[in-house]
């Protein structure tokens, strides 16, 4: 009996840690685009890779994208590193979506810990999502990067690249839940999660306060998250709009 249930319990562990469809894959990177993209040649091919979970500044948000992309560079440019893939492998765009690493070193926690990206995280693929979550919350306490109090970023990179003439791009309806540790085990593939739209909006934990894009107003305290989860904290939609 012991035996049969150690087995059973052997095999459900190696299951649950390692999904059938997750693949990994072995390359060198031979360039960085930003802080959360770069490029590596897997098997005389170049895959384009582009780190889940975090959203870095864009290149022309200066200065973060510059430096989102030259803390990458440091981390991981012409290393050998792996690359794992979570429930959906590739966006619209055809790119890899990864976790990438560089021997022990988990570059996508780095990024968002070191204050050079923000949590953006896209069902199905949440594997690392509470990792990334308290990694985010210490960048901000510690004033890292982009939550530098002295020059923070004014926007989070999904607001800029959104952002048309100064128009709120938010709706109610707009919204990209981020699953619960609870929803885990349950995640199903779906090709269509990476298109959905993002949802982000800045939070102020103080004032239960919640900021849509475009609302105009200013708030250093606030926290970039997707809307569901603002309303989990009791968020209400400011009348800024």
């Amino acid at each position: 009996m012991l035996r049969t249930l150690a087995a059973v319990t052997c095999a459900w562990l190696v299951l649950t840690a390692s999904p059938a469809w997750a693949e990994t894959l072995q390359g060198r990177v031979v360039s960085v685009h930003d802080g959360d993209t770069m490029q590596v040649e897997v098997d005389g091919r170049r895959e384009k890779i582009r780190l889940v979970g975090i959203d870095s500044p864009e290149m022309s948000q200066a200065p973060w994208g510059e430096r989102a992309r030259d803390f990458t560079r440091g981390l991981a440019l012409d290393k050998d590193v792996r690359v794992e893939t979570d429930v959906q492998p590739r966006d619209r765009y055809g790119r890899l979506l990864g976790y990438v690493y560089v021997g022990t070193t988990f570059v996508n926690l780095e990024v968002i810990r070191s204050g050079h990206a923000v949590l953006l995280t896209y069902p199905p693929n949440v594997k690392h999502v509470d990792a990334f979550t308290a990694a985010q919350t210490a960048a901000r306490a510690k004033g890292l990067g982009l939550w530098d109090p002295k020059a923070p970023l004014s926007e989070t990179p999904y607001q800029f690249r959104h952002r048309n003439d100064g128009k709120p791009t938010f709706t109610r309806g707009d919204r990209l839940k981020v699953a619960s540790p609870d929803t885990h085990s349950s995640r199903s593939a779906n090709p269509a999660a990476q298109d959905a739209p993002r949802g982000m909006v800045r939070f102020n934990p103080r004032s239960k306060k919640i900021h849509p894009p475009g609302c105009g107003h200013e708030c250093p305290s606030c926290v970039p998250m997707t809307m569901d989860e603002a309303e989990k904290r009791g968020g209400v939609v400011c009348k800024h709009r």
